[in-house]
């Protein structure tokens, strides 16, 4: 699973903060602006929230009022709402009560089943956003990131 490749990733590593993307999505996020606000926050694990139209498609995610996350809802929700981006800064620790030869997903294992035992911070974007991880929008991204990247080029 994700968190376990991450897990076998830090093998004797320092214990700083991690930056990690999701492979099938695309965000044109600042991260100089993200990473900021990660080191001003005392948060174990942050995570990059959009807002779109439909939450159908991805589930949606439940803030507070001081920003930390609270509850995943799984996918059928019709209306708009924050959803998960797929970008997160975490501090290893977070991975590390996991076992090395334990395969576990970083967001159903760690996120959504430890959401109560970790600090949380959302970071809430309006940058341009496409998940690619099935065939129509992976297609549909074809023409807007050409277009999209023609248009921020002028």
């Amino acid at each position: 699973g994700t968190g376990g490749a991450l897990l076998k990733a830090l093998d004797g590593r320092p214990d700083y903060p991690m930056l990690v993307l999701n492979g099938d999505t695309y965000l044109n996020l600042d991260f100089s602006a993200f990473i900021d606000w990660y080191a001003q926050r005392p948060v174990d694990f942050a995570v990059v929230l959009k807002e779109v139209d439909d939450a159908s498609r991805y589930g949606s995610v439940t803030i507070d009022k001081s920003g930390a996350v609270i509850a995943f809802t799984e996918k059928g929700c019709t209306e708009a709402g924050l959803v998960n981006s797929g970008v997160y800064m975490l501090k290893p620790s977070v991975l590390k009560q996991f076992s090395e030869s334990e395969k576990f997903s970083l967001e159903k294992d760690v996120l959504q089943r430890k959401i109560q035992s970790l600090k949380t911070g959302a970071y809430i974007t309006t940058a341009y956003f496409i998940d690619i991880g099935i065939p129509t929008d992976y297609r549909r991204a074809q023409s807007e990131l050409v277009s999209y990247v023609t248009v921020r080029r002028k």
